[in-house]
């Protein structure tokens, strides 16, 4: 789960929109990995209830909130290369 931070706060930094979205994608696929190993975790240890409802909000909400940021840089991006080809009209 620390890989998702790291990622996440690299992203928050990079210049470029391509280096920001795939940060924030690796952020997310480390959420989703930390959250399968909860799942695997709690089962093994006989709490997997518990290990059920975090991994399900964690997949509800910060992968959710990251897809939102990644959202947001596609738009951004399309916003650019549209402006790019007006200007080479």
């Amino acid at each position: 789960m620390l890989d998702a931070l790291d990622h996440l706060a690299i992203g928050f930094n990079a210049y470029h929109l391509r280096e920001k979205a795939g940060n924030y994608a690796r952020a997310r696929e480390r959420v989703c990995a930390g959250a399968s190993g909860l799942l695997v975790l709690g089962e093994l240890r006989g709490e997997g209830p518990t290990a059920t409802a975090l991994a399900d909000r964690l997949e509800g909400e910060a992968v959710s909130a990251i897809a939102g940021l990644i959202r947001a840089m596609e738009k951004k991006e399309q916003g650019r290369d549209r402006r790019d080809a007006g200007d080479r009209k």
